[in-house]
């Protein structure tokens, strides 16, 4: 489910997130909607055909996606994230909601089925060589980076 969510998306994070999820099992999967969201992430509502079929929706992307749909990261999860960041690096998470009234979303203010936070996946790039020499290019131009 999150490789096919995410190989929706054109952001280049993504591409480790895939690359993840494309060494594991996958279930197929039924899309009927698949929303990019600006600078947040994805939102896909689907049919799964493992188990009973039920609708789901799947919100993947950062903790701001996450917090416009009310969804809270466990204080365990918190700790790791944190961690994460302060290490650089880029945080993805995945929440998941299954049922009936899945048409209500974080502007309609529909609560229910209530979302689940079903993953967290960290990613980092490695500094590329020229990356000093770029800072300080940037800095003799008067930016401050």
């Amino acid at each position: 489910m999150t490789r096919n969510l995410e190989e929706q998306s054109s952001h280049p994070l993504v591409k480790a997130v895939v690359s993840f999820c494309g060494s594991r099992e996958v279930h197929a999967t039924k899309v009927s909607d698949v929303e990019e969201i600006p600078g947040k992430g994805m939102k896909e509502s689907f049919t799964s055909s493992a188990g009973d079929g039920k609708a789901m929706q799947a919100i993947i992307g950062n903790q701001a996606l996450l917090d416009d749909y009310g969804i809270r990261v466990p204080d365990t999860e918190t700790k790791d994230l944190e961690v994460w960041k302060a290490h650089g690096k880029s945080v993805v998470l995945l929440a998941v909601r299954t049922g009936q009234g899945l048409s209500g979303d974080a502007q309609s203010g529909e609560t229910s089925p209530t979302w689940k936070l079903s993953a967290m996946f960290a990613a980092s790039d490695p500094l590329r060589r020229d990356a000093a020499a770029t800072v300080q290019a940037i800095q003799h131009r008067g930016i401050q980076v």
